[in-house]
């Protein structure tokens, strides 16, 4: 027999896109989360410690790389790529295509402070 747990809410703070959708997929995510989209650091500590420091410094401006995409994998056409220098993280799924970063990044850092805040209430 299997057993059943109940919780109140779960987070994807897995290492790239595909644990917010399998969460998605089983019913589970209810919101999206700051990790959910996101992929390149490979150690949980690291995340960890970004939740543990009040994700401080977790996206500037300064601290972005315009990152080319590799021809040999399937790549999200309607957005350009980012590493983030600081953290390690890769944004492939934020920043419009042919939209100048500083045009487009103060709609993704609210959008980043917001599921923050969400992430850090619930």
């Amino acid at each position: 027999m299997q057993k059943k747990f109940k919780y109140d809410i779960i987070y994807s703070i897995g290492r790239d896109c595909s644990c917010a959708m399998y969460l998605q997929k089983q019913g589970l995510r209810i919101s999206s989360g700051p990790f959910d989209w996101l992929t390149n650091v490979n150690d949980i500590k690291d995340r960890l410690k970004i939740i543990l420091n009040d994700f401080d410094n977790f996206l500037n401006l300064e601290d972005l790389k315009f990152l080319p995409k590799d021809p040999n994998v399937f790549n999200d056409e309607a957005c350009d790529y980012y590493e983030n220098l600081r953290n390690g993280f890769y944004y492939y799924h934020d920043f419009p295509k042919n939209v100048s970063l500083n045009d487009a990044f103060p709609q993704v850092k609210e959008k980043y402070d917001r599921r923050i805040r969400r992430f850090m209430y619930n």
